[in-house]
């Protein structure tokens, strides 16, 4: 059982639309800001429901190998990005694979191509 205030190390097995980690405790799902999918993490659990739990992360134990520095100052305090610790062909991988996804999950269709997302040719502070 996931109690509150109490850390746990877990691995990071997926991410969500918003860019949030999530792993497993015990087969409990907990959602994690900064974690990425492949991270080993140190997280304290913040928020506990019935079906699933909000982890702070503490540390990264073992890092994705597509983490990179922020490129903004304020990127952890502000809250307007949510992938800048996240390669940029890699976010937009991510960004298909949602697509994908969500055509799959929701709509039902299997058998729909997806091209690759295109990227931008200057990704930072562009006008």
């Amino acid at each position: 059982m996931v109690v509150k205030n109490e850390s746990y190390e877990i691995e990071i097995s997926g991410m969500t639309h918003e860019g949030q980690g999530v792993g497993k405790v015990d087969g409990f799902a907990v959602f994690v800001d900064g974690a990425l999918e492949g991270e080993t993490v140190e997280v304290r659990i913040i928020k506990v429901t019935s079906s699933y739990g909000v982890g702070k992360l503490m540390r990264v134990i073992k890092p994705s190998p597509d983490r990179v520095e922020p490129f903004c100052s304020v990127y952890k305090r502000c809250g307007g990005c949510s992938l800048q610790h996240l390669d940029y062909p890699a976010q937009l991988a991510f960004k298909t694979r949602l697509v994908k996804d969500n055509l799959r999950r929701i709509g039902g269709l299997e058998d729909v191509t997806v091209h690759a997302t295109i990227g931008m040719e200057k990704p930072m502070n562009y006008k």
